[in-house]
């Protein structure tokens, strides 16, 4: 089962091509859009406290951008794994500040006293 994945790439092993800024923008939203969908799934299968599809997303996305806002009340109720999994999110968001700073700004000529 695993070679299905190989045997779609076999005929196009010898095409190269150069990513182009339109490919970057792409992958950029899937993987966004991916990743807070994954995100928002504890809150969805959780049973205790009931959250909406719509809420899960918004949740999930301001864990990973650190917004720090958030459509869920009486957070102090709330189970301790979801409450861990949340700070996660958020976690993970900060995580991901830090290395826009450290490792794409300085690429960019912004850095150091700019920041």
């Amino acid at each position: 089962m695993a070679m299905a994945p190989l045997t779609l790439l076999w005929p196009f092993r010898h095409y190269v091509r150069e990513m182009k800024t339109r490919d970057g923008f792409l992958i950029v939203v899937l993987f966004w859009t991916v990743l807070s969908v994954f995100g928002a799934l504890p809150f969805l299968i959780a049973s205790e406290p009931h959250i909406a599809l719509t809420d899960a997303i918004f949740e999930s996305v301001s864990g990973l951008t650190t917004t720090g806002a958030s459509v869920l009340s009486g957070l102090d109720y709330f189970p301790h794994a979801l409450l861990y999994y949340r700070a996660q999110l958020h976690f993970l968001g900060g995580m991901g500040i830090i290395v826009l700073a450290v490792a794409i700004l300085p690429m960019l000529g912004i850095g150091g006293m700019q920041l």
